[in-house]
C-alpha cells in the first residue's frame, strides 16, 4: 500500500479503536458514538482503496455510491461484501448519531458492524494505530486536503 492509503487505514484503526471504547461504556448514548465511529472507519477503508488504485473519489459519507464506483471501474470489492449490503444503514450513523435528538443505534447492531469492520480491516492487513504516530498521519492527511 502506499503511504497515503496506509495513512487513510490508521485513521480507521483509530476510528475502530474509539468504536471499541464506546461499545464497552454502560450508557446508551455511548453506543451512538460507536456507530458513529463505525461509519467513519467503513468510509476511511474504502477510501484507502480509492488511494491505493489511484481513483478520484467524492467526499461523501454514503458507502454505496463510493463501493459501486470502485466497482465499476473494476476493483473487486468481495472483502466489502457485507458493508455493501449494510451500507445504507451505516452510513445514515453518520449523521443521525450526532443530529438526531432522540435516535439511538442498537447496540448489538453497532457491535455487528464493529465485527464485521474488524474482519475487513484483517484483510486488509491494517495494523493496529499506535498513539506516536497519529499526529504524524493527521498531518499528511492534510495536505490531501
Amino acid at each position: 500500500m502506499t503511504q497515503l492509503a496506509n495513512d487513510w487505514l490508521s485513521l480507521a484503526a483509530a476510528d475502530m479503536k474509539g468504536a471499541g471504547f464506546y461499545l464497552g461504556e454502560p450508557d446508551e448514548i455511548a453506543v451512538n458514538y460507536a456507530a458513529y465511529h463505525c461509519q467513519q472507519a467503513a468510509e476511511k477503508l474504502v477510501k484507502a482503496v480509492y488511494i491505493e488504485k489511484k481513483i478520484e473519489f467524492q467526499r461523501v459519507h454514503e458507502l454505496r455510491p463510493l463501493l459501486t464506483k470502485l466497482v465499476d471501474s473494476g476493483v473487486n470489492i468481495d472483502v466489502f461484501k457485507t458493508l455493501f449490503d449494510w451500507a445504507e444503514e451505516i452510513s445514515q450513523w453518520a449523521e443521525k448519531t450526532r443530529y438526531a435528538v432522540a435516535y439511538l443505534a442498537a447496540r448489538e447492531r453497532v457491535r455487528e458492524v464493529f465485527e464485521e469492520l474488524k474482519r475487513v480491516q484483517q484483510s486488509l492487513n491494517v495494523a493496529p494505530v499506535k498513539e506516536e504516530c497519529q499526529q504524524d498521519v493527521v498531518k499528511r492527511l492534510k495536505r490531501f486536503e
